[in-house]
């Protein structure tokens, strides 16, 4: 990472040019003076990279800006997905509690099964019993304990995990980018380490798949004495039919919407918000001066469109058609999609209307 003294743009530098740089991009992870910067916002593979100027870059905190934003083990940029690990943990847990119930139920097969050759040995039994019970208790009672333990660093793993979650979520409706940003990095610093730990609790005893089984001695009916075995009780493990790791992840803003600007006094009102088949973004605005807003695939406003009146519900019908509600005009319009929207027809209707929906052929209205 570059001295925050004194950024050089690596594309220059590339060159063998030494050029300040004026901008950072925070995908690319280097400098850039003007005149790459723009070079660097036409390219199709970077013009939605994150790029900030290097003022702001340098007011990072040096903590936050020196978190490795790649995986040590797979060599790839982080990806941030909290519901997956939530996922993968409750699958953990889940396994290692479904074998708690196995592992009682081989105890007590295994008990019955003693009691039936106790039978064909009843005279002899008494000492051999009394020995391979103990056994089996203290097996069963030295693994079940490995497995309450490591479920149990699991569980408070999920329960810290969520509330990172909650948090996250939280900051992310009510924070500001820079905050949100800052909030990011340490996330990830602090998911790769728990990420670590998870792993190695999953390479312990506790976490693998335990069944008692029991083999009775073959030659005892016809040789018992004290000291002939009446069987073993063993262990056998094999790893969960889950994933053998846990997924570390980061969290990566693709694009802003941006070009459309909002006067204080204007009462803008995002009722709705879909992505179109040529991957433009359509919102439908329920303000007072409401209308619908079109921004390209890069985020960048196109237009906004009044003529149809104040959307509220958005629904793609096909890759040339969609249908939205006028909820203060009692009606659905359909219409065409191009570069020029156009109505196809109007649907007036005798009911409330809100949000709106499109299924098997057929208009949805809530």
């Amino acid at each position: 990472m570059a001295s925050s003294s004194s950024i050089l743009c690596g594309p220059c530098e590339y060159r063998h040019v030494t050029q300040k740089a004026d901008f950072w991009c925070s995908v690319c992870e280097e400098g850039l003076c003007r005149n790459c910067h723009g070079h660097h916002t036409a390219i199709k593979s970077t013009r939605d990279h994150e790029i900030m100027l290097i003022k702001a870059y340098k007011t990072l905190a040096k903590g936050l800006l020196s978190v490795n934003m790649e995986c040590d083990l797979h060599n790839e940029k982080f990806e941030l997905n909290l519901n997956e690990r939530l996922q993968n943990l409750d699958g953990l847990i889940k396994n290692g509690t479904d074998n708690l119930i196995d592992i009682d139920t081989d105890k007590e097969n295994i008990k019955t099964e003693v009691s039936k050759v106790r039978v064909d040995i009843e005279n002899k039994l008494g000492i051999l019993e009394t020995k391979i019970l103990a056994d089996v208790d203290s097996i069963h009672y030295q693994h079940k304990t490995g497995i309450v333990d490591t479920v149990s660093k699991l569980q408070q793993k999920r329960d810290a995990l969520s509330e990172a979650l909650i948090d996250f979520e939280n900051l992310h409706k009510n924070a500001s980018d820079f905050h949100i940003y800052m909030a990011m990095k340490k996330l990830e610093t602090d998911l790769l380490e728990e990420g670590k730990e998870i792993n190695s609790l999953l390479l312990q005893e506790g976490m693998k798949l335990q069944r008692l089984f029991f083999s009775p001695n073959a030659d005892l009916l016809s040789s018992v004495s004290e000291t002939v075995s009446l069987g073993n009780i063993a262990v056998r493990t094999k790893p969960f039919p889950y994933w053998p790791n846990i997924i570390i992840i980061s969290v990566q803003l693709k694009r802003r919407l941006s070009g459309y600007s909002v006067s204080e006094e204007e009462d803008i009102n995002i009722s709705s918000i879909i992505v179109l088949l040529d991957r433009k973004i359509l919102l439908a605005d329920f303000g007072d001066d409401g209308g619908i807003l079109l921004f390209g695939e890069n985020g960048h406003f196109i237009t906004k469109m009044k003529q149809f009146g104040k959307p509220y519900g958005t629904a793609l019908i096909d890759d040339s058609r969609m249908a939205v509600s006028f909820p203060k005009n009692g009606n659905i319009k359909i219409l065409k999609l191009g570069s020029r929207f156009s109505l196809i027809k109007t649907l007036q209707l005798d009911v409330d209307l809100n949000t709106i929906s499109y299924y098997g052929k057929h208009i949805i209205v809530c």
